[in-house]
């Protein structure tokens, strides 16, 4: 069962820990942990978005607008706006 599960995982690029983490959580049902990584492999790779809006960004907008930003200190201070 090892192969069918293992080959897979580390064919997605699967750390063993992760493949670990699955098997634990599938225990119950380690066929249906066998077909979900079939398929994503048949699915091929999934690309993230072209416009990156899975990213988070550091500067947080606070209620009224105005952005603030996190110090090394980790003290929550406004943003300094560009001059113009």
């Amino acid at each position: 069962m090892c192969a069918t599960i293992c080959d897979p995982t580390r064919l997605l690029g699967y750390n063993p820990v992760k493949t670990k983490m699955l098997v634990g959580q599938w225990r119950l049902d380690l066929l249906g942990l066998e077909r979900k990584l079939q398929n994503e492999l048949d699915e091929g790779p999934q690309l993230p978005p072209e416009n990156g809006c899975g990213k988070r960004n550091r500067r947080h907008n606070g209620m009224n607008g105005q952005r603030f930003i996190k110090n090394a200190d980790g003290e929550t201070l406004p943003a300094s706006s560009p001059k113009g």
